[in-house]
């Protein structure tokens, strides 16, 4: 397409030439008739002049006779024109150019005929291809009067081709001015169009950029007029196109952030049933990518369609505890469907769905639930032996010296096991709700566990178990002497318990492979840890053998209240054993943990 520009001064350009021709025209055309108008009034007068001279001198006109065509040569040779006397039968009776002998009757001449016919007509005009001369002829008559009565005519003819060459000229000239005023007008159009076309040219690209979303185009060359507020109400518009996408853009941002930050899965569907929206926690959930799939195709169940298919039917919110089946897990997730409405809340767009796993809540209620049984169970054991001992005192057995002083050492020693367990209760809670700050200092390692032997001498010493030490003279690190004390004695009061008499116990402590890091190690040849329940031993209250340890007074939370320590100092704890064979705990805590 061509520029508007040029457009505009082709219009332009026709309609000059249009509005020059047709002004041509019809100047030419009035020229030529006010030229032909004046000519016939002079001829007009001529002839009346010529009627009156005539008359004048006495000579008759009824009749041909050579003294009137003498007269007429002589009237006619003062006039540049051609004078002819027609009686009125319409006979040639003078002419001054041809003889009027040889001339024909011209009463069916149009402008003698005329005068025949109107007997009021002064005088009669027309214009004709002259036979006799081969040129175009102006022909004007007047009727020659005597007493009244009609004698004849007086014709005057003029030659046209003197006005037709005029007219010719006229036509050349005005052909000349036109094309000069259409040059000058093109020029000053293309001028003018320019300086008009110019900013409309800059705004259109203006805004063709804006709709290709570049909305940083301005327009600028500002013209005064309407243009110009055009082109500032243009300007506008980039400007706050700019700042809507960009306050659009930010707000996406924004929103895809929360989205791939949410831990809840999110899932958008369109009215055509496909997953137009998702973030990666509906991926990780679904284990696939769901985008542009049909939601029933991709779904990891059944009940999740149906409750999709709910929200698309009723319009209302749908919400359900769905188990998901993966590859190798199986999470329950609280899952949520809500419909979209449009700005007007007339007509459903689509929903959305919400899945939050809830995998760890439910398994935390369960822990939860568990941890309460077993506190109820392990407090309910002590609490019944003290009560049934104390009611037995009381019903007379407390006059029985021997029987008053068992009943008593068994209150006191389920009295202490009542209180270690809640002890240890007491410290677990308050290590898992970390309202125990660590307080770190230079501690010496092995002089900790030496301090944890000289408790667990006696039963060492009762069940005559061997212990092998591989302790180097010293190690110090930065810890808590307190929790180092605890993590020693749960583990070497742990191997004791569960290893028989003659048994074997070897501790020791070196360093890691990475330098920065302790390694203490029990073991223990004692009955060992089924591989099922060893992923488990690390759970409160949970026993291997169940029986031996409430034999043992033990209240099933040491190795938790360890394993909660060591991740405290930023450690680890792995178990190796085999039943029937032994176990070994090994402990590995970074030396400097502040680093």
């Amino acid at each position: 397409m061509k520029p508007l520009w040029q457009r505009l001064v082709l219009v332009f350009c026709i309609i000059t030439i249009l509005v020059v021709g047709v002004l041509g025209f019809f100047s030419a055309s009035i020229i030529k008739r006010n030229y032909i108008e004046n000519r016939e009034a002079q001829m007009l007068q001529s002839a009346k002049l010529m009627i009156e001279n005539i008359e004048a001198s006495g000579i008759s006109i009824k009749e041909p006779n050579e003294a009137l065509n003498a007269q007429l040569h002589k009237e006619g040779g003062l006039l540049d024109s051609r004078l002819t006397i027609v009686d009125k039968a319409g006979n040639v009776i003078a002419d001054t150019e041809e003889d009027y002998r040889q001339m024909g009757n011209h009463k069916n001449r149009p402008e003698i005929k005329a005068l025949l016919l109107d007997k009021n007509l002064t005088s009669a005009s027309n214009q004709r291809q002259s036979s006799s001369l081969g040129y175009s002829m102006l022909y004007t008559a007047v009727p020659i009067m005597e007493d009244g009565k009609l004698v004849g005519f007086m014709r005057v003819a003029v030659s046209l081709e003197l006005i037709e060459s005029a007219i010719t000229q006229l036509q050349i000239s005005l052909i000349i001015m036109a094309g000069v005023i259409i040059v000058v007008a093109t020029l000053v159009i293309i001028i003018m169009v320019r300086r008009i076309a110019r900013p409309i040219t800059t705004i259109t690209d203006v805004t063709h950029s804006l709709a290709e979303k570049d909305y940083s185009q301005r327009v600028m060359l500002l013209p005064s007029g309407e243009i110009g507020e055009l082109a500032k109400s243009v300007n506008l518009l980039g400007e706050k196109l700019q700042k809507n996408v960009s306050e659009i853009q930010e707000k996406e941002l924004r929103l895809t952030g929360v989205l791939n930050n949410l831990v809840s899965g999110v899932l958008l569907v369109n009215m055509e049933h496909r997953i137009t929206l998702a973030n990666p926690a509906m991926f990780e959930l679904m284990e696939k990518n769901p985008l542009n799939h049909n939601y029933f195709e991709v779904l990891p169940s059944y009940q999740l369609s149906n409750l999709i298919k709910q929200a698309f039917k009723t319009g209302d919110k749908q919400q359900a505890e769905v188990i998901l089946y993966g590859h190798n897990s199986e999470k329950r997730v609280d899952a949520n469907v809500v419909p979209i409405q449009d700005k007007h809340n007339q007509r459903l767009t689509g929903v959305i769905l919400v899945l939050h796993d809830i995998t760890e809540i439910r398994h935390l209620e369960t822990l939860r639930s568990e941890f309460v049984s077993n506190v109820s169970h392990e407090l309910k054991t002590p609490v019944t032996s003290i009560k049934g001992f104390s009611e037995t005192l009381l019903d007379g057995a407390v006059e029985d010296p021997e029987l008053r002083k068992e009943f008593l050492t068994i209150i006191r020693d389920e009295s202490n096991r009542l209180t270690r367990l809640i002890e240890d209760i007491l410290q677990l809670s308050k290590i898992e709700q970390q309202q125990i700050k660590p307080h770190f200092e230079s501690v010496d390692f092995v002089d900790v566990v030496q301090r944890v032997l000289k408790v667990v001498r006696k039963p060492l010493k009762e069940k005559r178990i061997e212990l092998v030490l591989n302790l180097p003279e010293s190690y110090p690190l930065t810890s808590e002497s307190d929790g180092l004390h605890q993590i020693a004695l749960n583990l070497i009061s742990n191997a004791i318990t569960y290893t028989p008499a003659d048994g074997r116990i070897e501790l020791s402590i070196e360093n890691a492979v990475e330098q920065a890091h302790v390694v203490f190690r029990v073991s223990d040849t004692g009955i060992g840890i089924p591989e099922d329940d060893q992923q488990r031993v690390f759970e409160r209250f949970y026993r291997v053998h169940k029986s031996r340890e409430r034999e043992t007074g033990g209240t099933g939370l040491g190795l938790s209240i360890v394993k909660h320590l060591v991740e405290r100092y930023h450690g680890e704890i792995t178990l190796t054993s085999v039943e029937d064979e032994g176990t070994t705990f090994e402990v590995i805590l970074p030396t400097h943990p502040l680093n």
